[in-house]
């Protein structure tokens, strides 16, 4: 009798086992994709598997460094297991995972890191993945029955807790300069990043202060040898050593410019350091079937998104060198500095300080233009626009700067592509001021905010959408002392049309009549306060496609509108060439093609030819409905996302003119800034992360102009964004024109010809 209970207790917990077992079964535990995906890899027999953190897989949506590898190593399957924040001891134990259940692909990949040695990394309790490596050491199939007892009990529960972390030391090198709590407060998610001002304006470290604290958090330890995540690389590459098996490490890029921009050369000479721990622990292992990859500084800064995730471009470089070492491993090798076409297996005290020859695939250059002389003989058959035809006074501002700001909506007359003349409206930024007052005309150009009539830029203002801050930065320039005419480009005001989007002719009549406008304003009956009028004096400033304005109407102006004083055109990451456009920025393509046919016929190119099927089927409304805010989250800036494999090909293989002739000669057509206007000097203002007109693109752009004999005056800031050029640049501008409107001649950084 007295075994009875027992023999229930018993009975109750293997009915109780076999119900959960029977739950299990038919109600199975979703474990983590990244598991359940490499358990099928190895059932496959993957040749080559490839581990990693986000750097293989961000920016979210965008083809994956594996995605390329595979590409380029057609002969054997690569299986890729990524997720953010993964690293060295998590991959150790998927390596233990493989020798227990003896399952092998021929070669490892793995990279490395750095910023995962990093307290911000290491020692945060979501990063312990102790979920991840409790099921990868129970096998799949116990973790399936067992997950949800165990989960109740706190199995799974982070191996290091919130206070803990928040109360870990920070160094600097050797140097405490606080705890983990000190720095997490500086912004929220362990970003330490603002959000987007804009659309444009990608996201940037919030100030320097913040910025090099955040950037010495991240890299600015010293990596001991004895680091447990240390310890797991060689675990692993000596458990791989034992079947065979070839482990690829590579250290992850790092944006080198970024680092040096906030900490100077210490950032590079610290990371070097670090490099050189990790090769150390490698090298004394003296293990045959490890490789080890030094890619820290290869890249350029327009090659990564922020500090350590790549572009398409730089995800294709990190391929190629693995890819390389993959199929040549060790013999191939190079042991030379880091920067040029073969990765490296030795680190380095410090980055290129040059980058390769730039490769714009845009106009070469042609024979020097003769300027027209500014006759009437000139545009005595020529219709032009610049009447105004309506006025509106909307308010009066008072932003940071030496003047407020009175502001005017002007409807005015431009021409279309037919010759003829129709309205546009624009938007007058005056300064205030309570005596007679010149001041010069600044002719703002917006870049891209869409085609359909719901993206007009005006309209940024009044809706309150982030289209490029064209607003506050057009108050800026007045505060200093310029009368601003911001356009809408031609359509934008008719919901019947659409924006005529990189047409040279229509973009350069409509910014040149809106200068016009400017100064006929004030032969207008007009009740301003401001005794201000326009100086004899005019500039030509564009953002972006903006800057595809301007340079159209530097090339027009002497033509079109011999009459307007210009004194020098302003490009802030000036995309001249449509066509290059299509290449290094794929997001921009269906406003272009959209655009093209609309005004050029649809003949003209297919985008069924042109795009994957998804972005098809519903082409012209999309294009239409998207304005540049939603444009992020509606396309990619992925080629290989975007494009038909085809066109692709035909793209990038420089066969557009062979394989669709119209179309290219369209694109050429429309290429601005090297057909006139040779007497105006040009600045240009160029970051060296621009990732939609890179920077060797730009600066082939500049040599061009210099070999048609512009004074081309080259402003270059390290680790400025594409939309960032604009607030980086701001003061050098201002400078630039203060000085050309007290006579002086602009700095010519072209090389004096020949």
């Amino acid at each position: 009798m007295s075994r009875q209970p027992w023999f229930k207790v018993t009975a109750f917990l293997l009915l109780l086992a076999s119900a959960h077992g029977a739950i299990s079964i038919i109600f199975p535990v979703p474990l983590p994709d990244e598991i359940v995906r490499f358990d099928r890899y190895l059932d496959e027999g993957v040749d080559v598997l490839y581990l990693g953190d986000s750097t293989l897989m961000l920016p979210v949506g965008e083809v994956t460094t594996g995605e390329i590898l595979q590409e380029l190593l057609l002969d054997r399957d690569i299986g890729q297991i990524a997720h953010p924040a993964y690293g060295l001891d998590l991959f150790y134990d998927y390596t233990a995972y493989m020798d227990r259940h003896d399952r092998w692909p021929q070669t490892l990949i793995v990279p490395i890191n750095l910023r995962s040695f990093s307290p911000a990394w290491d020692m945060r309790p979501a990063y312990q993945f102790e979920q991840e490596r409790r099921i990868l050491a129970m096998g799949l199939p116990w973790a399936r029955l067992l997950f949800r007892p165990l989960e109740v009990f706190g199995y799974f529960r982070p191996s290091v807790s919130q206070q803990d972390f928040l109360d870990a030391p920070v160094y600097d090198g050797d140097l405490l300069i606080g705890q983990v709590k000190d720095f997490e407060t500086l912004a929220a998610g362990d970003v330490m990043q603002e959000d987007a001002e804009n659309a444009y304006r990608e996201v940037e470290l919030a100030d320097e202060e913040t910025a090099q604290a955040v950037l010495t958090y991240h890299y600015m330890f010293h990596l001991k040898p004895y680091h447990r995540k240390l310890d797991a690389m060689v675990a692993l590459a000596e458990l791989a050593a034992e079947h065979d098996v070839d482990v690829l490490f590579y250290i992850s890029p790092v944006n080198v410019e970024q680092g040096e921009r906030f900490l100077g050369e210490a950032f590079s000479e610290r990371f070097a350091d670090n490099v050189r721990v990790v090769r150390s622990r490698l090298e004394a292992t003296s293990l045959d079937n490890v490789t080890l990859l030094n890619l820290a500084f290869d890249l350029p800064a327009h090659d990564l998104t922020d500090t350590e995730h790549l572009t398409e471009t730089g995800k294709e470089y990190v391929a190629e060198q693995v890819a390389s070492a993959v199929q040549g491993a060790k013999d191939a090798s190079s042991t030379t500095a880091s920067g040029g076409a073969s990765p490296t297996m030795t680190p380095v005290a410090a980055p290129p300080t040059s980058e390769p020859p730039p490769t714009r695939t845009g106009a070469s250059p042609t024979a020097t233009p003769t300027a027209l002389p500014a006759t009437a003989e000139v545009v005595t058959e020529t219709i032009t626009g610049g009447a105004v035809t309506s006025a509106r006074y909307i308010d009066r501002y008072r932003p940071s700067g030496s003047y407020p700001v009175d502001l005017v909506r002007i409807t005015f007359e431009t021409v279309d592509e037919l010759g003829e003349i129709v309205e546009a409206q624009a938007d007058l930024y005056i300064p205030y001021v309570e005596s007679e007052e010149a001041f010069p005309i600044l002719g703002h150009a917006a870049g891209t905010t869409g085609v359909g009539h719901e993206c007009a830029p005006l309209d940024e203002r009044t809706t309150g959408r982030s289209w490029g801050a064209y607003h506050s930065q057009s108050l800026d320039y007045a505060a200093q002392g310029h009368i601003v005419v911001f356009p809408n480009w031609l359509y934008f005001d008719d919901p019947q049309r659409s924006h005529r989007y990189f047409v040279a002719d229509l973009q350069a009549h409509t910014l040149l009549d809106a200068v016009r406008a400017a100064y006929h304003f004030w032969d207008r009956d007009r009740d301003l306060e401001t005794q201000a009028e326009p100086a004899q004096v005019v500039f030509l400033m564009g953002f972006s496609s903006g800057g595809h304005a301007v340079f159209a109407a530097k090339d027009r102006a002497q033509e079109y509108a011999p009459e307007l004083p210009i004194e020098g055109v302003i490009g802030f990451g000036a995309v001249t060439n449509p066509g290059l456009l299509l290449q290094e920025d794929p997001i921009f393509g269906p406003y272009l093609i959209y655009a093209y046919r609309d005004i050029y016929g649809e003949a003209l190119i297919d985008p069924a030819e042109v795009y994957l099927p998804r972005w098809v089927s519903n082409f012209e409304e999309e294009v239409l409905s998207t304005c540049v805010d939603e444009m992020f989250y509606v396309y990619s800036h992925s080629a290989r996302r975007m494009y038909d494999a085809e066109f692709r090909e035909v793209l990038y293989g420089g066969q557009l003119a062979d394989v669709y002739p119209e179309f290219a000669e369209k694109l050429a057509e429309n290429t601005a800034g090297l057909d006139g206007g040779i007497e105006i000097p040009v600045l240009l203002v160029q970051g060296t992360a621009d990732t939609v007109i890179t920077p060797p693109s730009q600066r082939e752009f500049r040599d061009e102009l210099c070999a048609l004999g512009h004074s081309v005056t080259w402003l270059e800031y390290n680790a400025a964004t594409h939309a960032d050029t604009r607030w980086r640049g701001y003061r050098d501008v201002l400078a630039w024109m203060a000085d050309a409107v007290q006579g002086g001649t602009p700095r010519s950084d072209c090389a004096p010809l020949e």
